[in-house]
C-alpha cells in the first residue's frame, strides 16, 4: 500500500492538497512484527527493520522526490529517542491497565491483525500466539505513544492508505483530540 501506483497517487494528491507535507517512515517499528514467526525477540531485528526503511526510501524516492510541499523525513526512531516517549509511554500503559474500553481496544487489533498474519503464512500452527500477542501489543504502545507526540509537528492531517485500527483511534480520542482538535485528522 505504500509502494508503486498507490503511493505515487497518494503523494500526487498531497501536492494538490497541502502546502507541506512531513514523510514519516516507520521503519524501526517493524521490528516488532518481523519477528511474530521468528524465534528472537524484537530487537534482534532492528537493525534489519532500519535496513528495511532504507531500501524502502531507495525505491521510493522517484516518487517523494516529486514532493514539491516536503518539508522533511521522519524516521521512526526520532519518537523512540524523543524526548517525552518515557513519560508519554508510561501514560499510554496506565490506561491500558485501568481503562477495560481503551485496553479492549488493543485486545481487539492484536486479534484482528494476528488473524490476518496467520491466514498469509505457511504454517501458522507454529506461532507462538501468546508471545506474537506480547509483540503486537509492544508495537501498538510504541505507536500509540508516538502518535501522543505527532502534534508538535503541527499535522492538520495523518495520511495512510488504511483507517486507523481500533487502538490508534481510541488513543487520539483519548489524549489527542481533546488539546488538539484541528491536528491529525
Amino acid at each position: 500500500a505504500h509502494e508503486d501506483e498507490k503511493f505515487e497517487a497518494t503523494l500526487n494528491l498531497i501536492n494538490l492538497s497541502f502546502n507541506s507535507c512531513i514523510l514519516l517512515i516507520g521503519d524501526s517499528l517493524q521490528r516488532h512484527t518481523i519477528a511474530i514467526d521468528k524465534k528472537e525477540d524484537a530487537d534482534f531485528f532492528y537493525d534489519l527493520s532500519v535496513q528495511e526503511g532504507n531500501k524502502w526510501l531507495q525505491r521510493n524516492e522517484k516518487f517523494f522526490s516529486k514532493l514539491k510541499n516536503l518539508v522533511k523525513i521522519i524516521r521512526w526512531d526520532t519518537w523512540l529517542n524523543h524526548r517525552n516517549f518515557s513519560t508519554q509511554k508510561n501514560t499510554v500503559l496506565t490506561l491500558i491497565k485501568n481503562d477495560i474500553s481503551y485496553r479492549t481496544s488493543f485486545d481487539n487489533t492484536i486479534n484482528l491483525f494476528l488473524r490476518k498474519f496467520c491466514q498469509h503464512i505457511k504454517n501458522p500452527e507454529t506461532i507462538d500466539l501468546q508471545r506474537a500477542y506480547h509483540l503486537c501489543m509492544n508495537y501498538l504502545v510504541e505507536e500509540s505513544t508516538a502518535l501522543c507526540l505527532w502534534p508538535e509537528l503541527n499535522c492538520h492531517f495523518d495520511l495512510y492508505p488504511a483507517l486507523r485500527n481500533q487502538a490508534m483511534k481510541h488513543t487520539y480520542e483519548q489524549f489527542v483530540f481533546p488539546s488538539y482538535p484541528q491536528l491529525l485528522h
